[in-house]
């Protein structure tokens, strides 16, 4: 893929974007192509952070109801601390429990399960 680059609104010049460049380099440092890099690094990491998420969602959930049937309920201010942090905790869980399966699929040769 070739771009152009801007550093600081000034043209660098045509070539490989910045990510692109750091791709290649860690490619180059561990001598891997692409292929061992997306099902040797990518796969572990994506089923860790889904899983993690789906187990965080349960927490939070747990949590909620918790403090929900509570004599307190949201009263005092530390349950309202909690309610608003075990809330916003599972709406960034929702979004990370996806597999990776929203990732656009162009970008099948980086991320693993990226169907988009």
């Amino acid at each position: 893929a070739t771009i152009y680059i801007t550093l600081q609104g000034n043209r660098v010049g045509k070539g490989l974007c910045t990510a692109c460049q750091y791709q290649r380099k860690m490619f180059d440092l561990f001598g891997l192509d692409e292929a061992e890099y997306k099902y040797g690094f990518t796969k572990p990491i994506g089923i860790a952070r889904s899983v993690s998420a789906i187990v965080s969602t349960i927490a939070s959930s747990i949590l909620i109801r918790m403090l929900m049937k509570s004599n307190d309920r949201a009263t005092t201010t530390y349950h309202r601390l909690m309610l608003g942090l075990s809330t916003s905790d599972i709406l960034l869980s929702l979004s990370l429990m996806s597999f990776n399966a929203i990732t656009p699929s162009e970008m099948n040769y980086l991320v693993w399960n990226a169907r988009g």
